[in-house]
């Protein structure tokens, strides 16, 4: 959660990255090696500074000292070494930082864990040839570190000169459990046009996420029960059934009735406690730990509860939104809701209400419009738009050329 606030305004921009690497296959290993690390912490590999190969590429050492010290006390395994292009070690690698535009063996002869993440701080590492291996390799090609099971890394295009790199405190962000994207973005000093970030945005091994499991009740029936690191609190979670929210709360223990084994999505988000941001010099000017989301996919059996007897169309479980239980918690006693299927309809509400344990508030849940109606409005106003595309009026959605 990248934020900063100047002249009373909050800025709050998304970032993104890119998939690709020498191959088809490289790319999509980016998504692999960011699931496997996840809450694994890049599996305890060491963390290599080295320092750049010539005094322009070697602009950012100086930061090296502070970031040893910070790693250190936060339990890391740091190597703060010399250049050497033929350095190798039998230790998996876990973060490489260095500047050079020329690399050998520090690259092939090392292994790289899922949820690595690389800089070097050279021009040319994303240009476009070196992501063809058919093609000449431009300095020192991003593909090869990607090819030796890098997951996240920063480049750039062309020529950005050596100040629009990222500082090496995106390091300490990204250990403290910020995702990759973020990570880097926050600490690249100018708005990035030849920047460039691959790997999976959202990849954040060293996170403390939320935890969710499903268990059995005295009564027969299954609850979701969530896990909050210490030092966070639970702010949203959401459980979906074939991508449809059914549910949205902020409570610990969720009661869940079908009449049918299903399949559902928990989403479970989290905040800090004692939200505090970090604005010392470089070092995570605006970060603040414990924002945090965790999810899985849970099977919960059928309930024991009788249903009604009643005919019900093959859609009729996936249109139940039962977004509006429960009461609020607070940060210490985080109560407990219950969702039924229920057999009579109840007025909807975004809005999280009092939860007295009446019938009443037991059960929420309202059939959203009939689908063909939404489903005839939707093919309505695609033809409108198609119609007005062919025969534009007064010019409105004429095609126009801007400047490139």
């Amino acid at each position: 959660r990248w934020f900063d606030i100047q002249n009373g305004i909050e800025w709050a921009p998304i970032w993104t990255s890119r998939l690709d690497g020498l191959s088809e296959e490289d790319a999509i290993n980016l998504i692999r090696w960011s699931v496997l690390s996840d809450g694994q912490g890049a599996s305890g590999g060491v963390i290599v500074l080295m320092k750049g190969a010539n005094p322009p590429r070697a602009v950012l050492d100086h930061e090296f000292e502070e970031l040893t010290s910070e790693l250190t006390e936060r339990g890391h395994d740091v190597l703060n070494i010399p250049f050497d292009s033929d350095w190798e070690t039998s230790r998996p690698i876990a973060a490489f930082v260095t500047g050079t535009q020329s690399i050998s063996r520090a690259i092939e002869g090392n292994t790289f864990t899922p949820g690595s993440i690389v800089d070097n701080l050279t021009s040319f590492g994303a240009h476009p040839n070196n992501f063809y291996p058919d093609q000449t390799e431009v300095q020192v090609s991003l593909g090869r570190w990607i090819s030796r099971g890098v997951t996240g890394i920063h480049g750039t295009t062309d020529e950005p000169l050596n100040y629009t790199f990222p500082s090496r405190a995106f390091l300490l962000d990204y250990l403290k459990g910020s995702t990759l994207v973020e990570a880097f973005s926050r600490h690249i000093p100018y708005l990035p046009w030849q920047n460039l970030i691959l790997g999976d945005p959202m990849m954040a091994p060293y996170m403390a996420r939320p935890t969710m499991n499903l268990r059995e009740t005295p009564s027969g029936d299954h609850e979701i029960e969530v896990t909050v690191p210490s030092g966070q609190r639970l702010t949203s979670l959401s459980i979906w059934k074939d991508r449809e929210l059914l549910q949205r709360s902020n409570v610990l223990r969720v009661n869940l009735c079908f009449p049918a084994s299903t399949n559902v999505l928990v989403i479970a988000e989290t905040e800090p406690l004692n939200p505090s941001i970090d604005d010392s010099q470089n070092w995570g000017s605006g970060f603040a730990e414990g924002y945090a989301k965790g999810w899985k996919l849970l099977t919960v059996p059928a309930c024991e509860t009788e249903f009604p007897d009643q005919e019900l169309t093959p859609d009729a479980s996936l249109d139940l939104d039962m977004s509006s239980l429960v009461s609020q918690p607070d940060a210490a006693d985080q109560s407990q809701s219950e969702v039924f299927l229920p057999d009579q309809e109840v007025s909807f509400s975004d809005s999280f209400q009092e939860n007295d344990g009446s019938p009443s508030n037991q059960g929420c849940v309202q059939p959203p419009l009939d689908r063909h109606l939404n489903s005839l409005i939707l093919v309505f106003l695609i033809r409108l738009f198609m119609m007005l595309r062919t025969n534009p009026i007064h010019g409105l959605f004429k095609n126009k050329a801007y400047p490139s």
